[in-house]
């Protein structure tokens, strides 16, 4: 655990998993027999008084992530009634923002690296070359982010997704590279075809304009045989 403290890792999808593997191996030490423990060297001085101080740090890693970044339930609610187990696509440099929302709606991201951190970072070390007057690391940069936003534009005209998930423009840290998708990249003709099903105060929810509920579709009517369908086939 500790390269979670000194990486200053205080994200909880982060922390979860080192959390996770302290408990574990907790676990599998309590497993072992006593003798077995004994001669374990190092693990002999996790023998039974100690246990209790390991409990402890355990438990002292936990809290700090008690808070969780989890949406509110409102924000839930609203989507979980208009859709159903929608594909999801994400506008923002922080995976956060999409997860864990995306598992609590039961949906599914449309790509493997949803969040664009790439991109964003891309534009930021740009226009820290050009403020260095780089003007090499500048280009080199720019033509990253250009790439990857064009890339991002062609897989949502390609996939359509059902909901997107956009970081608002007023967000401090994200703000600037959502203006830049919407201003220069297209995504604004993308997002007309749209509409905002809900937000917070950090996240909007968009809804695709042709997107119908699966279990709203109404019934498909049979074709009699002597109907002009059947008699076109």
């Amino acid at each position: 655990m500790f390269p979670l403290f000194y990486q200053d890792k205080g994200w909880t999808y982060h922390a979860y998993p080192s959390i996770f593997y302290a408990v574990a191996a907790s676990l599998c030490l309590l497993a072992l027999p006593r003798s077995e423990r004994q001669s374990a060297g190092l693990l002999s001085r996790l023998a039974a008084p100690p246990r209790a101080l390991v409990s402890l740090a355990i438990v002292a890693a936990f809290l700090p992530n008690w808070g969780t970044q989890k949406p509110g339930a409102v924000l839930v609610a609203v989507i979980r009634a208009a859709t159903d187990r929608p594909n999801v696509a994400l506008i923002s440099p922080d995976i956060d923002t999409g997860h864990p929302l995306s598992r609590m709606i039961g949906g599914q991201f449309v790509s493997a690296d949803p969040n664009d951190w790439l991109g964003a970072f891309a534009m930021a070390l740009s226009r820290q070359a050009t403020l260095s007057r780089d003007v090499a690391q500048a280009t080199h940069y720019e033509m990253i982010m250009e790439r990857y936003a064009v890339s991002k534009r062609q897989e949502f005209e390609r996939l359509r997704p059902d909901i997107i998930i956009s970081t608002k423009v007023i967000r401090k840290d994200d703000g600037p590279w959502t203006s830049q998708l919407m201003e220069r990249f297209g995504f604004d003709a993308i997002l007309a075809h749209y509409r905002i099903l809900v937000e917070d105060e950090t996240e909007r929810i968009y809804l695709r304009d042709d997107y119908v509920r699966p279990g709203d579709r109404p019934p498909e009517q049979p074709i009699s045989a002597s109907s002009p369908d059947a008699a076109s086939d």
